[in-house]
């Protein structure tokens, strides 16, 4: 597999990936802007009508990833139901929306939207569900400000004072202490840090051979990132790659397996890198290496680590 550094290529081979397995990628909102412009010529509900409150968000540590829920109370005062309402959820810096209930077919990560499921007369919850990239802390801390905005689809530009809500994420210290917290700030640029070890070749019945190449994905600190994508080259003749153990999806590049698609800082995952080689492949050493990138066409804080190469040997 021929090495690729472009951000460009990279993406496109990313967003075909996740189209493969329902991930969410950020900028798909041209779904809301085609509602939208169906929605031109409906006599929309008098935005006054609408408002949204907040209510505590309190992430705790469950020894890997911090986690929390929120729940928005929104109110019709219409005296009919209103059913396109759209959720825009500005995430305060560290966290992560993951999951949402009485909202719908969202799109993006910052901000979030998503269509509220059809609000009756009266007051609806709406369950926010955040995650944080952030490291534990014996300490608790408070995120700055996000907010979340309750309108018909058609007006989102132009949201009323009752419309919007604003909110702030409190991350307990290990110790599930939420008092007297310290204010959060996470990094703004990525460190994806890669590790390998030793390379293993199998040969098979047929004289192929199998070549396994465990690689370590480290996530060094807690900037946002959606997910943490790998790409094996490798100077073996003819050798096919066969994908990763687990098995990720992959086109191009390969997803590091596991859940929440997302890192936090501190948080290593392990896969390996499979090839198959023909049989007959003439006896040396050879190389395989391993590209990776949290974020396509932003800095990484240490690049020199974004990149392993292990030797492989293929025997006499």
């Amino acid at each position: 597999m021929r090495a690729l550094r472009t951000g460009r290529r990279l993406r496109q081979a990313a967003v075909i990936v996740a189209a493969a397995t329902g991930m969410v990628v950020a900028g798909a909102g041209a779904a809301h802007a085609a509602t939208a412009q169906l929605d031109r010529h409906v006599v929309p509900v008098n935005n006054d009508h609408l408002s949204v409150t907040s209510g505590p968000l309190v992430l705790s540590y469950d020894g890997t990833h911090y986690f929390g829920d929120m729940r928005l109370s929104v109110t019709n005062d219409n005296p009919t139901a209103v059913s396109d309402a759209n959720l825009s959820i500005n995430v305060p810096a560290g966290l992560v929306v993951t999951t949402l209930s009485g909202a719908s077919g969202c799109v993006g990560s910052a901000p979030v939207s998503c269509g509220v499921d059809t609000l009756q007369p009266g007051t609806t919850t709406v369950t926010v569900s955040f995650g944080s990239f952030a490291a534990p802390a014996g300490r608790a801390r408070v995120t700055a400000d996000g907010s979340a905005t309750v309108t018909r689809l058609a007006n989102t530009a132009h949201p009323s004072a009752r419309e919007k809500t604003r909110f702030h994420g409190v991350l307990a210290s290990t110790s599930g202490s939420v008092s007297h917290p310290v204010a959060y700030q996470p990094a703004a640029v990525n460190d994806l840090g890669l590790s390998a070890g030793t390379a293993s070749v199998t040969r098979q019945d047929d004289g192929s051979y199998t070549v396994r190449v465990p690689v370590t994905a480290l996530d060094k600190n807690d900037a946002a990132n959606q997910t943490a994508w790998i790409e094996p080259s490798t100077t073996l003749p003819n050798a096919t790659f066969t994908g990763t153990d687990p098995a990720a999806p992959c086109t191009i590049v390969c997803s590091v397996p596991g859940s929440p698609s997302w890192m936090s800082s501190g948080e290593s995952r392990s896969v390996a890198v499979l090839y198959t080689v023909p049989a007959g492949t003439a006896p040396g050493v050879y190389e395989v290496t391993v590209y990776g990138v949290f974020n396509f066409d932003e800095d990484d804080a240490t690049p020199a680590d974004n990149t392993v190469t292990v030797s492989v040997t293929i025997p006499e």
